[in-house]
């Protein structure tokens, strides 16, 4: 497999994660889930390839219809960047399902864990003007991460050797507790044991993200959501991309859901 092809693979791995917004909990929707990856990546791989790419839509119209046709999916977004530019775009579903309102090109849905590739591109941009080291610890910038805890890096931190847990209940998983800052939401796992000692071993963690982002914001001395907003959004001219804030009247934002139980249920913000 060429690394465009294994792109292609997560890269819908990812978004369908994202945009179904469900949990998984059922071993028919697994293997469902495994079939739509796997047959998405190559039908988007031929349709890059293809010199005549429209004729592939009507093979990805089919895909993604059976994909909503699930219980646990309410509707997808896909997109196709090609030199530069949008070369096929669509929605599939709903955005909100009581309300009958369609998915589109143009709506907003929440990108899960892409926000940690938003928030590296932030960190490599501070990286580049000297603001940061890869190498040098964060707990020195952050006054609130314990010192008792072993020194940890930025590196670590994005490769996911920090040490720091992951999520511990559906209770965490499912929180959408707005902080009033980026260092009050480091209290709910900032006095933990750490799991290893930092570069020894490897557990994906959410949460050692939030530690990253505080770290970012002591070093630049700007708030992190205006500093990504710089150095990401702006500089990208990604004007429709933005924070998913539990108040504000965003303009196109879906309805966000939770599949668990076998219920496909309404998660509130």
């Amino acid at each position: 497999m060429s690394n465009f092809h294994l792109f292609v693979f997560c890269l819908i791995d990812t978004v369908i994660k994202v945009f179904s917004r469900s949990l998984y909990t059922s071993k028919g929707f697994n293997n469902m889930y495994k079939r739509f990856t796997f047959s998405t990546a190559l039908l988007l791989c031929a349709l890059f390839q293809s010199a005549n790419a429209e004729s592939h839509v009507d093979n990805l119209d089919d895909l993604f219809d059976s994909v909503i046709s699930e219980d646990s999916v309410p509707g997808v977004s896909v997109a196709i960047g090609e030199n530069g530019h949008v070369s096929w775009a669509k929605g599939y579903g709903y955005a909100d399902l009581e309300s009958h309102v369609p998915m589109t090109r143009r709506t907003k849905l929440r990108i899960a864990s892409i926000s940690k590739v938003v928030t590296a591109a932030a960190l490599m941009r501070l990286k580049d003007r000297g603001v940061i080291e890869l190498d040098s610890y964060v707990g020195p910038l952050v006054e609130a991460w314990p010192g008792s805890h072993a020194d940890i890096s930025f590196r670590q931190i994005t490769n996911h050797t920090s040490g720091i847990r992951y999520y511990s209940s559906m209770e965490e998983i499912l929180s959408n507790v707005e902080y009033s800052s980026t260092i009050d939401a480091l209290d709910i796992f900032k006095d933990d044991d750490l799991l290893f000692y930092p570069g020894t071993d490897f557990q994906y963690s959410t949460y050692a993200w939030t530690l990253l982002a505080a770290a970012m914001e002591s070093a630049s001395g700007v708030e992190f959501k205006e500093l990504v907003q710089e150095e990401v959004f702006d500089s990208l001219n990604l004007k429709n991309s933005t924070f998913d804030e539990n108040s504000p009247i965003i303009s196109h934002r879906q309805r966000a859901y939770s599949y668990w139980g076998r219920v496909l249920a309404i998660h509130l913000r």
